[in-house]
């Protein structure tokens, strides 16, 4: 019998518990307009995230977002190159010889030349603009950054296999575009 009581006010607890809690949280119900003007007052600073390209159309304005800076690297590069060729001209042999040592360390790697073909050799994880970039400064296409859009353009630069390629002089974007989308040699 003692256990039918004790179940009995154990039920109406939980029963009066449930009503107190109802009437104090059934309370005006803030909009979210509401509550960021007052966490606002309470000298609270909303944390702006962006998610990493959640849509095509983030990916492509990152993407030229990255080709702006790479002009204005290319620029830079520009300009150091003719301050140093205004230095060249003043000692032809020393010319000559920076020409040579210069043409050494551009052979790595991961440029090697053999038969009017450039090795490329994409490391997982790398990303179109490093690639492109590599092509543009071993001669293999002429813009990076006109490139880069050309992959975006074909739905091609999030796709990428990493693998080693051997990529013709003087292809158009769509034959390398074609060398790539085959995969690795």
């Amino acid at each position: 019998m003692k256990l039918k009581y004790y179940l009995r006010g154990l039920g109406i607890g939980i029963i009066m518990t449930t009503i107190i809690l109802m009437i104090s949280f059934s309370g005006k119900k803030l909009s979210d307009e509401e509550v960021i003007k007052r966490a606002e007052e309470l000298g609270m600073v909303m944390k702006e995230e962006e998610p990493l390209f959640s849509s095509e159309s983030q990916l492509k304005e990152q993407i030229e977002t990255e080709a702006e800076e790479t002009e204005t690297e290319e620029t830079e590069t520009e300009e150091t190159e003719q301050t140093e060729s205004a230095e060249q001209t003043t000692d032809t042999e020393h010319a000559n010889d920076s020409e040579n040592e210069g043409e050494k360390e551009n052979v790595s790697d991961n440029e090697i030349q053999q038969n009017g073909f450039y090795h490329l050799i994409i490391p997982a994880g790398t990303v179109p603009r490093i690639i492109c970039n590599e092509l543009e400064e071993n001669g293999v296409v002429d813009s990076a950054s006109q490139f880069r859009q050309y992959l975006v353009d074909v739905g091609y630069a999030t796709s990428i296999v990493s693998g080693e390629y051997d990529i013709p002089y003087g292809a158009t974007y769509e034959e390398i575009y074609q060398i790539l989308k085959a995969g690795p040699n």
